[in-house]
Parts: structure tokens; sequence; C-alpha cells
């Protein structure tokens, strides 16, 4: 099939960390925004004729002012290598034909000099890409949670900007941010 709802069990392997993780919190109950995953096979098929008829479909379902399309690359979000701002998201309008030209847009990151770059450095490749589309939310602050340190052992940083978080992953703010002690859980 290709496209899998958040609410499915979902493999590492087929859409990465990063959806997977999503589908978990969501099963769980946590209030994780509605969204579809595109598998590493459609990724490595390059063909979103495939898919978008169930694209379509969740676009009509989920009448939201617009969508997030997030890379979720298989071997992202590892504990050896995190490629934290290496990969691709977008903002999409409420249109299917946005939304598809996201997902190219993300697939493209893929194959960036930074994160050709980032493979080489941490001696990591990845292995494909899942793409996650999801409803789009208004927050208040958005984030990036490190669960480890790079500063301090046994220690998370949280970092955080007003609204949403694409100036803080592309590096043109600077967030304010907030350690925690894993030892005193």
């Amino acid at each position: 099939m290709g496209c899998y709802n958040l609410k499915e069990e979902l493999s590492i392997n087929d859409v990465g960390e990063k959806a997977f993780q999503l589908s978990q919190m969501k099963k769980s109950g946590l209030p994780v925004p509605n969204g579809i995953v595109l598998s590493n096979s459609v990724f490595k098929s390059r063909d979103l004729s495939s898919v978008k008829h169930e694209i379509s479909s969740f676009v009509e379902a989920n009448l939201a002012n617009g969508f997030m399309v997030r890379s979720s690359a298989i071997g992202e979000d590892g504990n050896d290598a995190s490629f934290a701002g290496q990969l691709d998201s977008f903002i999409a309008e409420n249109r299917v034909e946005d939304i598809i030209e996201r997902v190219y847009q993300c697939w493209a990151s893929y194959s960036a000099e930074n994160v050709y770059q980032y493979q080489e450095a941490k001696g990591k490749k990845l292995a494909g890409m899942g793409v996650i589309v999801q409803e789009l939310i208004e927050p208040d602050f958005a984030g990036v949670l490190f669960t480890e340190s790079h500063l301090a052992e046994k220690t998370i940083i949280v970092e955080y900007v007003e609204g949403h978080s694409d100036k803080l992953v592309s590096g043109e703010v600077n967030p304010f941010s907030f350690t925690v002690d894993k030892t005193k859980q």
C-alpha cells in the first residue's frame, strides 16, 4: 500500500523512527495531530500517483488550515546520530497539489550535501525515508527535545521558540532552552 494512518501499527524500518514514535504516542492517547505516513517504498519508487487518493481522502477528512510535511528517514533520530536539523520539513497549504510538492521537497532533502556530510562525519547512513503529513496546529511554542545532551551526561535539553519551530531548526533564531537532569526523576 505505502500510505498508513498514524493510528495504525507501523514498522520503524518502513516509516522511520519519528513516524513510528508518533504512532505509538497517538495509540497511547496523547494529543498527536492526525496524520498519514508515506512509506519508504513510496520514497524508493518516487511514485506519488499510487498514494494520491489516500492523500486526497486525508485532506478532505481533516479540514485543517494547513499541513506539516515532515521527514522521517530510516536511521534518523537514532541513539548514535540524531540527524537533528539535517532533513527538511515544510508547511503545506490545504491543497493536495501543495502537499505533493512539499513531499518532493522533503525527499530532495535526503540527498542534500549537509545530509551527506553528516552521514560521513557520524559514520551512519540513512536507509530510506518515510514522510509524515499531519494537520497543522498553531502552537504558542514549539521546539526540539534532545534526550541525550552533548554537553552533560544524563541530561535532557529542550530548545524552543514562540510559534512554529521552523526558525529554530533552520538556525535563524537563538532559542530559549532548559535542561532536565535525568537522575532526579
